[in-house]
């Protein structure tokens, strides 16, 4: 348990300083009604990034928060300007148009930049896990000068939300109000998606809102319950992720999807009840959640990992000379001498090297570090040189570590160096790999300066005795 809570502790603080700041913009966007608004500004944020990685810089640069910032800038004026006094169009409408075009332009972009793909990916699912502390710290005081502007605008931003025709008839500049809103807003969402990606930063925005919606009036208990709800269902994802070995953006996002689930199964039962019964409603919630928090923290600290069939390794392969071969078991306490041992470690090599897609790449890795967790007697040929590519080259060092390999943490080194390394998830996991061995550089992942890249290596090679 204690490794999980060093482990976990950086990316929940993280979490809940999204929540702080989410739950507030939440209960705004369930007044006005413009649920995928986050959606679409999320969208243009990561179009910002994108436009980034096509000029050769990272989205975490300062060259790439200013085209976010550009981007959310214009978004929040088509949005504020595309809303009418007599609303021939929905705005939910041109919400919508504004997400879909963000998200082809996204494509576009990742078609032709280097490794776009990698981002797109990163785009939608975060780095949570790999956030860091001083991450934190830099997103909570954005967070925290962008709450004390709507703390002292709030009776202007949530009159606006209750009515928007009353607040027009009384003489309120709305689309005014409403370009200050986006825009506050779009900042936020440009340092939220970088660390959490859009599809959480989605569920933190709504899923709370919309539960204490359901069951509580007024501003305040509503954010207070959305705030509190929040913290525990991600909790309670964090930990999930970590005993079934599954992302944590997307178990954390399930998560609050099943606790929005519960709710509206217990919500029929407080239907124009009392008061005393919607808030035993809320505690039933939440117990039910804290209940699940207990199961998922026996389960982690029995240490019993749970079973995840995400690579079929040893299915029959029909080749050339022949028809499939039949397949191999997969228990090593059943194999009868080491050259098949070899050749099923050879095979699920190759399959890494084959997959084309890298999550795919990393089951295997998974599978080969499973099944040997410490290096065959005899490395086969196959195994005893990097490959070309830098991805299979990064997997190859990390299998190559754990091992011992005298070969591995060099790769590793001469890798942060790589031109071709463009996404933070990679930079990330190697620091954090070499900062396990003992090995502390000054480099920061998330926008690695060019300058320092050949100190950090020549640092980093150093440390490793080359």
């Amino acid at each position: 348990m204690a490794q999980v809570l060093e482990f976990m502790s950086t990316p929940f603080l993280a979490c809940l300083v999204l929540i702080g700041i989410h739950a507030y913009f939440g209960i705004h966007v369930i007044e006005r009604g413009i649920i995928f608004v986050d959606l679409a500004m999320a969208q243009i944020a990561a179009l910002g990034g994108m436009m980034a990685v096509f000029f050769h810089r990272t989205p975490n640069s300062p060259v790439g928060y200013a085209l976010s910032l550009g981007a959310v800038v214009l978004g929040a004026f088509v949005l504020a300007w595309t809303r009418h006094r007599e609303q021939r169009v929905p705005q939910e409408a041109y919400i919508g148009i504004v997400y879909a075009v963000a998200t082809a332009a996204s494509i576009l972009l990742a078609n032709w930049a280097p490794e776009g793909s990698e981002y797109v990916k990163e785009m939608l699912e975060g780095i949570i896990l790999w956030v860091r502390p001083r991450d934190v710290a830099l997103d909570a005081a954005v967070y925290g000068v962008i709450g004390l502007v709507h703390a002292l605008l709030f009776r202007r931003f949530w009159q606006i939300s209750q009515d928007y025709e009353a607040a027009r008839a009384a003489g309120v500049r709305v689309r005014w109000w409403d370009f200050v809103f986006y825009v506050t807003f779009g900042i936020v969402v440009i340092f939220s998606v970088r660390v959490a990606g859009v599809l959480l930063v989605f569920c933190f925005l709504v899923i709370p809102a919309v539960i204490s919606a359901l069951f509580l009036d007024g501003f305040l208990p509503r954010l207070l319950t959305a705030y509190g709800l929040g913290t525990l269902i991600t909790v309670v994802g964090l930990l999930a992720s970590w005993a079934y070995d599954a992302p944590s953006g997307p178990m954390v996002a399930v998560t609050f999807g099943a606790a929005l689930l519960a709710a509206h199964l217990v919500r029929p039962w407080v239907t124009a009840a009392p008061a005393w019964r919607r808030r035993l409603a809320l505690a039933g919630v939440a117990a039910a959640l804290l209940v699940a928090l207990g199961i998922l923290i026996l389960q982690v600290q029995s240490g019993v990992p749970a079973a995840r069939p995400t690579v079929h390794v040893h299915e029959p392969v029909e080749t050339a000379e022949g028809p499939p071969a039949k397949a191999q078991p997969t228990n090593r306490r059943a194999f009868r001498d080491t050259e098949t041992e070899s050749q099923l470690l050879v095979d699920l090599y190759e399959r890494l090297l084959r997959a084309s897609d890298s999550a795919e790449k990393a089951d295997f890795l998974r599978e080969i570090q499973r099944q040997w967790p410490r290096p065959p007697a005899t490395l086969p040929a196959e195994l005893k040189h990097a490959p070309v590519a830098w991805i299979d080259r990064y997997f190859w060092a990390r299998l190559m570590t754990d091992w011992g390999h005298p070969e591995g943490l060099p790769t590793l080194c001469r890798l942060l160096d790589d031109a071709d390394l463009a996404t933070a998830r990679y930079r990330f996991d190697i620091v954090q790999t070499l900062e396990r061995q003992g090995i502390h550089l000054d480099y920061d992942p998330l926008n690695p300066d060019p300058t320092r890249y050949h100190r950090a290596v020549e640092q980093c090679l150093a440390a490793v005795g080359r």
